[in-house]
């Protein structure tokens, strides 16, 4: 009896414990191989995922479940989504933990958003080798490049309030872009992020402009020179005859290409070295002609046989809207770049312009006293209203050289509305150097 009681007993204990091992939850390993490489993975949400490179293409998924959910446990891709070499780690992503995408490539791209937390390590634990690297963080994501990553390029990006942690970058090409109240830090590194400024950061590059300042003249075409004989005169080249100040934003951002539009306030004067500048008419056809004129005639006596030195300047302001495109090697201004702006606009206060003439006496009894005479023509109605520029920029970081041409003449050069016009297309040109942010 006592024996049956016993057998009995041992029963029961085996049974309540296999029905209690039904409700006991395991540890599970979800394993799936990738139809490609991922190039590209998104993750939202609140995920903890480890982005791998390894020699091969799977998700790995560690969840937990009891032995009756097997069965029932889905695929990991049967919930992700999977585009082309872009694998996106949606906020309904059924397992929170451990999730791990193994990946080939060696040019990748890796996002994080919401509240996620994303990793980037190698399958061997060691240096994560890669050609091209951008990882980006928003939201309150955070990234974890615990591993030295070796590549040509990297981009770091972090916005909102997300932040990214790396070890070592070992390559020539190292980009940390942050906006917002994004962070990113070196580690094991003193004063490794500098402090938060309130003002966009340089790397953004939406936002260009600078100022510049070079050489002025003109010739008879577009881009002919700037020292040329002219009609009856030698145009001359005038050192710092040029100011320019221009901002504007980058509406259409590539990696490597820019497209904006601004606004730029343009300056010339314009400069004739021992020569007397000046407008004559036609009485027959009333087309004018600017050039050398003949010297002032002096009644006074005591200017008989006296030297002077002559000259001549002449200053045009405009508003301009430059259209502009630009290829760089980097999103930020480090490296070369290159430039062009289509820059239509109007003169300013172009009634106003006017030649000025100046003689200052070298001899006789006015040298003594310092004399010079002033005469002074307005030229205002001769000036084209409109004007157009073509501006082509080479650079490197924040300086670059510049040649800029007007595409239409600087005067009227038809009669028209009985506005006066003259007898010689004129096209200013400058070059120099422009100082960009």
């Amino acid at each position: 009896m006592r024996t049956i009681k016993h057998i009995l007993m041992v029963a029961l204990l085996s049974a309540t414990y296999a029905v209690s091992a039904q409700n006991v939850k395991l540890p599970i390993v979800l394993m799936q191989d990738l139809r490609q490489p991922v190039e590209k993975v998104v993750v939202v949400g609140m995920h903890n995922v480890a982005v791998v490179t390894d020699t091969a293409n799977y998700v790995s998924v560690v969840t937990s479940g009891t032995y009756d959910q097997i069965e029932s446990l889905r695929f990991p891709t049967e919930t992700m989504e999977q585009s082309g070499s872009q694998l996106t780690i949606t906020k309904d992503f059924p397992y929170k933990d451990r999730i791990e995408v193994h990946t080939t490539e060696l040019r990748l791209t890796v996002e994080c958003g919401g509240d996620s937390r994303v990793e980037l390590r190698s399958a061997d634990g060691d240096t994560v080798n890669l050609e091209f690297l951008s990882f980006k963080a928003n939201g309150h994501a955070c990234g974890m490049l615990d591993s030295p990553v070796k590549a040509s390029q990297v981009e770091l990006r972090s916005v909102d309030y997300a932040s990214i942690r790396y070890h070592s970058v070992i390559g020539p090409d190292l980009e940390r872009v942050t906006a917002g109240e994004g962070h990113i830090w070196q580690i094991n590194v003193a004063d490794a992020e500098p402090a938060f400024r309130y003002t966009m950061p340089i790397t953004v590059h939406r936002i260009f402009g600078g100022y510049a300042f070079g050489v002025s003249g003109w010739s008879s075409s577009p881009f002919g020179g700037m020292n040329v004989p002219m009609a009856n005169y030698a145009m001359g080249v005038t050192a710092y005859g040029q100011l320019d100040i221009r901002i504007g934003y980058n509406y259409l951002r590539t990696r490597h290409w820019d497209f904006g539009m601004g606004y730029a306030s343009h300056v010339e004067t314009f400069s004739f070295p021992n020569v007397f500048m000046g407008v004559t008419t036609d009485a027959t056809t009333g087309v004018s002609h600017f050039g050398a004129v003949d010297e002032a005639q002096y009644n006074h006596p005591s200017y008989a046989g006296q030297t002077c030195v002559k000259r001549s300047r002449m200053s045009v302001v405009y508003f301009q809207v430059p259209l502009r495109a630009e290829w760089h090697r980097r999103l930020d201004y480090k490296g070369v770049r290159l430039a062009a702006e289509l820059r239509p606009g109007f003169a300013i206060g172009r009634k106003k312009s006017v030649v000025l003439r100046e003689v200052t006496w070298t001899e006789g009894s006015y040298a003594d006293q310092g004399r010079t005479d002033i005469w002074i023509d307005t030229i205002g109605a001769l000036i084209n209203p409109f004007r157009c520029d073509l501006r082509l920029e080479i650079g490197w970081n924040h300086v670059s050289f510049f040649v800029q041409s007007a595409l239409t003449p600087l005067f009227r050069t038809a009669l028209k509305n009985e506005h006066p016009a003259i007898d010689e297309k004129i096209f200013p040109m400058t070059m120099g150097f422009s100082f960009n942010f």
